[in-house]
């Protein structure tokens, strides 16, 4: 019975011995892989373009490899090293492959990525110019030189762009003994006027907004109203009166 029992206990030790040299080997062949997550990178290079233009108020991204390709990100270090004012960062994460960032205005900066610990690093160089922005101009709406006859009421129109309000619309008649106004709301895309009488002058419309004046000019040439006033006035008088002091009385 004894001889049993210490044949069993001799397997069970040679059992438990095997397990744990089988855990040992295991574990030594799995080290490698929980190594790799912390390789450092050894090598930094752009990936891509290390000067580069940007337009103020644009987003952009700028972007590099490492030796080896499976180092550890969180080795990098990203840092705006000039210019600050020109650039900006848009990402919170500064330990990556890729930086995202934002332009603010014109100028040029320089962004580092380097690998902590060490003076290997690579510097790109961002140009930023100006946003084009377009002009925004109001236009006369059909003929810019109009003819009208005195006594009439006659409009003038120009076209906004979208978003202007009518509040920054200014009109302005050069001279008010010829043309006046016909209404009183004056700031708005169109607006009535009056012929006096016959002469030519220039009406504006300014964009207080932007400063831009359009101008037209308006031709009064007499009309009708005036003539048989002349008439009633001036030649018939005259003829009433040749009647009445001349012709007649040679008649008598």
């Amino acid at each position: 019975m004894k001889a049993l029992k210490d044949t069993i206990h001799s397997h069970s030790r040679k059992l438990f011995a095997l397990v744990l040299l089988g855990l040992m080997v295991l574990f030594t062949f799995s080290l490698p892989a929980l190594a790799d997550d912390d390789v450092k990178p050894s090598k930094i290079l752009a990936a891509g373009k290390k000067t580069i233009t940007v337009t103020a108020g644009s987003e952009f991204h700028l972007r590099v490899r490492t030796r080896p390709y499976d180092a550890d990100e969180d080795f990098l270090k990203w840092s705006i090293t000039s210019g600050s004012k020109y650039v900006r960062f848009d990402d919170d994460d500064r330990s990556d492959d890729e930086i995202e960032l934002r332009a603010r205005k014109k100028g040029t900066a320089k962004i580092t990525c380097s690998i902590r610990g060490t003076k290997k690093k690579v510097t790109f160089t961002v140009k930023v110019r100006e946003a084009k922005t377009p002009q925004k101009k109001i236009k006369i709406y059909g003929p810019a030189t109009r003819t009208v006859e005195s006594g009439d009421d006659f409009e003038l129109k120009i076209k906004k762009y979208r978003g202007l309000k009518d509040r920054y619309l200014q009109w302005s008649i050069q001279d008010p003994d010829v043309i006046r106004f016909d209404d009183d709301d004056r700031r708005d895309d169109e607006v009535e006027f009056y012929a006096k009488k016959a002469g030519t002058t220039k009406i504006s419309c300014k964009n207080t907004q932007t400063g831009q004046t359009v101008t037209f000019t308006v031709k009064v040439v007499r009309g009708q109203d005036d003539w048989d006033d002349r008439y009633d006035h001036d030649d018939h008088d005259d003829w009433d009166d040749r009647y009445d002091h001349d012709d007649h009385d040679d008649w008598d």
